[in-house]
């Protein structure tokens, strides 16, 4: 199990997927102010709108990875491949002296 940095988002692999969460028919699982971060294949379970996390908060959602590939056109246009696993997906951040901040796009 690997994790994964994808710009302001980082994948942490997981033993499983929490079994209440319901899928999602999206492959977009951040959005971006001019860029979207996607996947061609997988599950996406979002548990919360990574726009209305407050500072305190970082983790908003899950990805079953399977021949699954991270798109975010801005930075990489084929796409970079990731071990089949599970991912939590979690807002990056960064330590400032007021503490922590959410890492922007």
């Amino acid at each position: 199990m690997k994790n994964y940095r994808h710009w302001d988002v980082a994948l942490i692999g997981v033993s499983e997927i929490p079994k209440d969460l319901k899928e999602t028919k999206t492959r977009v699982f951040l959005a971006g102010k001019n860029n979207s971060h996607s996947i061609d294949n997988g599950i996406i379970f979002i548990i919360k709108d990574q726009n209305l996390l407050r500072e305190n908060e970082f983790l908003y959602g899950y990805i079953k990875a399977k021949n699954t590939k991270l798109i975010h056109s801005e930075h990489s246009i084929e796409g970079a491949n990731i071990e089949d696993w599970f991912y939590a997906l979690y807002k990056q951040k960064e330590e400032t002296p007021d503490g922590f901040k959410i890492v922007l796009d």
